[in-house]
């Protein structure tokens, strides 16, 4: 019965893979690829929630709807920890891309971080589900997850300072030789002389930051 009212969706799935999967080159067959495997992710999703919400509620591991507190619904147990599920089923799929795609091995340093990261937040949420964690905990282990990607990021650290802030600077000798101590200055040849910041590890702290909040 559950494959019955998912079918279409297979379908759909297995036939954007036969039309396209084999035959279109490049970032078009990830495209393809992607979507047919992210299809058969929801279906396993909700397969597998109705199968694993037993072994929680076995476990203890439930709540109660506070906002139906004083009715029959308000006693019933809802399972906690839920999202590892989706989670795990997710972890799969992306580990299952990085097999059919691991020919680009310039990309393989990124994926990797990213999966750490990903792996990091997942073990986060199940722990703050069952031991419900205090809020520096929630700030602290978030900005920790982060260094994987601070770490594999080697693009651009420079931002482009606006020109009302550009002409404040280049007409404040004092300010703008304090600044140029400590980041590196360049004239944009693209856009109209504006001045470029190289914010260097301010800029990774900010993506860091960024990231948590």
């Amino acid at each position: 019965q559950f494959f019955q009212k998912n079918i279409l969706i297979c379908k759909f799935g297995i036939l954007m893979f036969e039309t396209f999967g084999w035959t279109t080159t490049g970032y078009g067959s990830q495209l393809v690829t992607s979507l047919c495997l992210s299809a058969l992710g929801y279906i396993g999703t909700l397969y597998m929630i109705p199968k694993f919400t037993g072994f929680l509620l076995r476990r203890g591991i439930f709540g109660k709807d506070l906002c139906k507190r004083g009715t029959k619904e308000g006693e019933k147990q809802i399972p906690e920890a839920v999202g590892v599920i989706p989670a795990t089923i997710f972890l799969i799929c992306i580990i299952l891309l990085q097999l059919l795609f691991s020919g680009d091995k310039s990309k393989i340093v990124d994926f990797h971080s990213a999966l750490l990261s990903i792996c990091f937040m997942i073990l986060l949420g199940f722990v703050d589900d069952v031991l419900d964690l205090p809020w520096r905990f929630k700030l602290l282990l978030p900005t920790v997850a982060t260094l994987p990607l601070l770490c594999a990021y080697n693009g651009s650290t420079s931002v482009l300072i606006p020109h009302f802030i550009s002409n404040y600077l280049v007409g404040n000798d004092h300010l703008l030789n304090l600044m140029e101590k400590t980041f590196d200055f360049t004239k944009s040849s693209n856009n109209g002389g504006a001045l470029l910041i190289d914010l260097s590890w301010v800029y990774l702290v900010y993506m860091g930051f960024l990231a948590v909040f």
